[in-house]
């Protein structure tokens, strides 16, 4: 139920109230609409979108196409661009088998290898480009590098973006291939990511390596870290000793033992197999290769191996024996050769020269490594605050606020000292190379007494503080995690299992709770489209004096009052300030410098007075942004900035 005029009327008077005053000691807010620094990218709106489980619910599961409520909700909040196919889940993805009819679709398997289970491919790359089309957002693919190959990847690239003519790519024409598919125009494609979260500094919290993770033949590095990201830029290849075999789309243990049939197929996981490498053993026991398999001596313990796909084939007992029913199968084998970074990148501009790509990995080996002789348009880096209970030092919801709001405010300091490492290695053109923050946010298990916090009022402040850090670090474009997810009905076990542990909450992190088809807009959504909306194309100086500050419980401590200011090409003025004490409505003087004229002034307020508050089914708008409006020609602006709440003002000359 939407708030009544009379209950918007009186919040917006209690949140953001015209007062003119004589000058006292209360906090000044300061912009300067001549003070000009950097453009603001509109990419910074950006959300990371789950292929699973029909796009986390937001997607019909007949036809995959995205929900019509939820198509308007994204349009409504601004959401300028959407990452896929997600990141962990779609290290392993293959994108051919989700093309084409939904009835002709293969499985897909999970890239986390805690549940590596199939799942249906029912929100495919077209389905994706149609909430592209709709939307009008910008696409971000990440691409398989794992168990798929440059060539996969240039034609993915191709399939979504060449135009109606273009050259075959790898003896296909794939602009026609997409038309055949219904959609002859290419979609709007804006950054490829080359794999996900393979920076060292992941691994030990997800292991995403792959085949990277094996034993390195012929290599010797100093560390783990070299070793991640040398064979990450350029390739290599790695040896796993007993490794079970697998069925191609579940790589899930009871996948590796015989169900004692004939004509028995596995896979070793890791394709390709390096030529006379492999080793297959049946509980313990080493078989022998052959050719074929029907080539096989009767009986003989003997299995053929496809060393490009890396296919095991068993015998019937006539040709090659059966391994027992409950064998354990397993496959010592040499992992590659596999192309890395450089080749993607290759094989990728090739097709497309316009596309901006992008590389896992962050860290300084890479950057250094890579030099000046191997190009590359941007790096990803995935700055999160993750919620622990184990580690929580808060004494109440209050103290748990400001920790993990002066925590947020540190990401910033986290991806400008990744700028720092490019301009140590580019210099001035350290600038040309993309920062994509395609995952960020918070994750975790939170404390007994804010379960749902992810979902709630505080968390909009959190994310505000996020985008004050983008706009400020002159990042290149973010993507939210997650666009949606299954926040107010149980999450699908094969999705909370692998996700957080407390499956209650494993749906929480999203800017439209779901399932779908009638998603709602969180608080976090609200904090999106209210910076959206009051976001101009360049920022501008603006500075805060004598700010109230918040302590925490572990003598942390932070000024309350957050702001930043942007102007946009009619010289319009905005002013965005979070306060971020959790108890105190703080009041502050606002003092515009170089402009001038008369004021009309909107302030839309995104406040609620519990920091728990929330949108859900029984009440979907009781966190909701206010709006009041007014015109001044003198005197002093006081504002009052509602507890853990943001506030945008727009400065506009009166007509």
């Amino acid at each position: 139920m939407k708030p009544s005029v009379k209950t918007l009327v009186a919040i917006t008077t209690l949140c953001s109230g015209f007062v003119f005053a004589q000058p006292n000691q209360i906090p000044t807010i300061q912009f300067d609409a001549k003070q000009r620094y950097h453009e603001v990218s509109p990419l910074l709106f950006g959300a990371n979108h789950k292929w699973v489980s029909n796009a986390a619910g937001s997607a019909d599961s007949i036809t995959g196409l995205s929900y019509p409520n939820f198509v308007e909700q994204i349009k409504d909040v601004g959401v300028t661009m959407i990452r896929y196919p997600a990141g962990i889940f779609g290290n392993l993805f293959q994108w051919e088998r989700a093309i084409g009819p939904q009835a002709k679709r293969g499985l897909q398997i999970s890239g986390l290898m805690t549940m590596p289970i199939p799942y249906k491919s029912t929100f495919g790359p077209n389905e994706y480009g149609a909430l592209l089309d709709q939307t009008g957002a910008m696409g971000n693919l990440m691409i398989n590098c794992a168990t798929a190959t440059a060539a996969d990847a240039a034609n993915f690239v191709a399939y979504m973006t060449a135009p109606s003519g273009s050259a075959k790519v790898n003896n296909v024409d794939w602009a026609s291939r997409r038309a055949a598919d219904g959609h002859p125009a290419p979609y709007k494609i804006e950054y490829v990511e080359i794999g996900n979260e393979y920076d060292p500094s992941i691994q030990p919290l997800i292991d995403q390596n792959y085949w990277i993770k094996g034993e390195v033949v012929d290599e010797n590095y100093s560390n783990q870290a070299e070793k991640i990201s040398h064979l990450y830029a350029f390739g290599g290849m790695t040896k796993f000793n007993n490794q079970p075999v697998v069925q191609q789309t579940d790589w899930r243990a009871n996948t590796s033992i015989s169900n004692g049939l004939a004509n028995q197929i596995f896979y070793a996981r890791y394709a390709p197999v390096l030529e006379e490498s492999d080793a297959i053993s049946v509980d313990g026991v080493v078989w022998k290769p052959v050719a074929k398999i029907s080539r096989a001596k009767k009986n003989g313990l003997s299995y053929s191996l496809d060393h490009k796909t890396g296919k095991i084939s068993f015998g019937d007992g006539k040709h090659g024996a059966i391994p027992k029913q409950g064998a354990k199968i397993t496959v010592s084998y040499v992992s590659g050769p596999h192309e890395g970074f450089v080749d993607f990148y290759k094989a990728i501009k090739a097709v497309n020269p316009r596309v901006k790509i992008i590389s896992s990995i962050h860290n300084e080996n890479f950057i250094r490594f890579m030099g000046s002789a191997y190009p590359y348009d941007g790096i990803q880096q995935h700055p999160y605050v993750i919620a622990n209970p184990k580690t929580n030092t808060a004494v109440d919801l209050n103290d748990f606020f400001i920790q993990t709001a002066i925590a947020t405010i540190k990401l910033g300091a986290q991806v400008q000292h990744t700028q720092t490492v490019l301009k140590k290695y580019f210099g001035p053109k350290a600038g040309n190379i993309h920062l994509l923050l395609s995952e960020y946010g918070q994750l975790g298990v939170f404390p007994d007494y804010a379960p749902h916090f992810a979902r709630s009022q505080g968390q909009a402040v959190l994310q505000a503080i996020c985008m004050r850090e983008w706009v400020l670090r002159k990042i290149n474009a973010a993507d939210r995690t997650v666009l949606t997810d299954y926040t107010f009905k149980p999450i699908p076990a094969d999705l909370a299992a692998v996700q957080f542990p407390d499956a209650g909450t494993a749906g929480d992190f999203a800017i439209f709770g779901g399932p779908g088809p009638n998603t709602i807009i969180t608080p976090v959504g609200l904090a999106m489209k209210l910076m959206k909306d009051n976001l101009g194309q360049t920022l501008i100086g603006s500075s805060i004096l004598n700010s109230p500050t918040v302590t925490s419980a572990k003598g942390e401590t932070s000024e309350s009052l957050l702001a930043f200011s942007t102007s946009d090409s009619k010289n319009n003025v905005y002013l965005i300030v979070t306060n971020i004490d959790p108890v105190n409505d703080i009041s502050a003087k606002i003092v515009p410098t170089n402009f001038d004229g008369a004021l009309k002034i909107m302030v839309s307020v995104l406040a609620s007075p519990g920091i728990n508050d929330e949108n859900n089914p029984e009440n979907p708008t009781k966190v909701f942004i206010a709006k009041s409006e007014k015109t001044v020609s003198g005197g002093e602006l006081v504002l009052s900035f509602p507890k853990h709440s943001i506030t945008a003002v727009k400065f506009s000359s009166k007509e």
